[in-house]
């Protein structure tokens, strides 16, 4: 049996590398029923490099789905989720997540974690997103591992527990994981769970830097600027940030927007610097918001434009992630300018 299940992948991979494509052969075995070949299909559909058909990869996923393949689950779960090839459904993609992840399928299990943590498509539940990490960890599942670590951290869905939490982190450290390597150095640089140690952080936020980790970037960028631990040095700050904020992290554009307008590290160049907030305001950073309404009053590396000062004052109310620190801060400059009148 085992031969002939052998056989049949094989005789897959031969069918779809002749052409790099979905071809009839391919096909023909998905409709008699070969999982293997239901997934295959479903998988080349999905990919923009190939034959994308979103609808026709929902089509074959969901087949091997109700064939009881727990990776067709996990990717019709996503397909309901996300809307691809199908009408979003919050509902059935949780079911076919859930479906996927209690016969054992770690990408579901920590897909279930990541929900429950953050209340997506699902109420808000530590301690089931704790149970749901603990079982995908237990399947191999390292983010789940770095996930329990930070439910420990933070007292979610469980005491909290730093000694369990500097296990993980060392553990996925000496694996040279960027993002224990970032985490733990965030440790040692505030102190939290062990002795302050800003040399140890450095050390660490290098090691997670420079294998492109976004945040310990960012973290470098900000030690070189404050001199913190190491001899200020606005050139590598600047490198740094700028590493950062081209993969996106709305506070290192915006720092980066900072180190234009000052001129820190680089000549000053104010439509630089607007480029870099707006950025960053777009990704609803508030403090990036806020600027965008100073540089729009004040014609500040771009023309002076109040109705837009008042866009992104109003941005910052309309932000759910907005602290009530940052919005008296906006209250604040909108009487200041009396935007209510533009």
């Amino acid at each position: 049996m085992r031969k002939i299940i052998i056989f049949i992948f094989i005789s897959i991979i031969i069918t779809v590398s002749v052409t790099g494509r979905v071809n009839e052969s391919l096909i023909n075995q998905a409709k008699h029923g070969s999982i293997a070949a239901q997934l295959e299909v479903a998988k080349r559909y999905s990919s923009p490099e190939k034959d994308w058909d979103f609808g026709l990869a929902f089509k074959w996923y969901k087949k091997a789905a109700e064939n009881e393949n727990l990776k067709a689950q996990f990717n019709l779960a996503k397909c309901y989720e996300e809307g691809k090839g199908c009408t979003i459904s919050k509902y059935k993609a949780v079911k076919w997540f859930k479906k996927s992840a209690r016969n054992g399928y770690a990408k579901s299990q920590y897909h279930l974690g990541n929900m429950y943590e953050n209340g997506k498509n699902v109420s808000k539940d530590y301690k089931e997103a704790f149970n749901w990490y603990k079982r995908a960890a237990k399947n191999g599942n390292f983010q789940a591992k770095l996930s329990l670590a930070d439910m420990y951290k933070e007292g979610r869905g469980i005491q909290k527990n730093y000694k369990k939490v500097l296990k993980i982190y060392k553990k996925a450290v000496n694996k040279g994981n960027p993002e224990g390597q970032y985490k733990l150095g965030k440790m040692y640089y505030k102190g939290n769970g062990v002795s302050k140690n800003i040399d140890k952080a450095y050390e660490l936020y290098q090691k997670s830097a420079n294998q492109n980790h976004k945040k310990a970037q960012y973290c470098l960028g900000n030690m070189y600027k404050l001199g913190k631990g190491i001899n200020k040095n606005h050139k590598k700050s600047l490198n740094w940030y700028k590493k950062a904020a081209k993969q996106e992290y709305a506070k290192a554009q915006y720092s980066l927007g900072d180190m234009y307008i000052s001129g820190k590290g680089t000549m000053k160049n104010k439509n630089k610097g607007f480029k870099w907030y707006k950025k960053s305001a777009l990704q609803g950073y508030t403090k990036a918001q806020i600027k965008m309404a100073k540089l729009y009053y004040d014609g500040e590396g771009t023309l002076k434009d109040r109705s837009k000062s008042k866009y992104w004052l109003k941005q910052v109310y309309e932000n759910k992630s907005t602290t009530k620190k940052m919005k008296k801060k906006a209250k604040k400059i909108w009487n200041k300018y009396k935007l209510w009148k533009y």
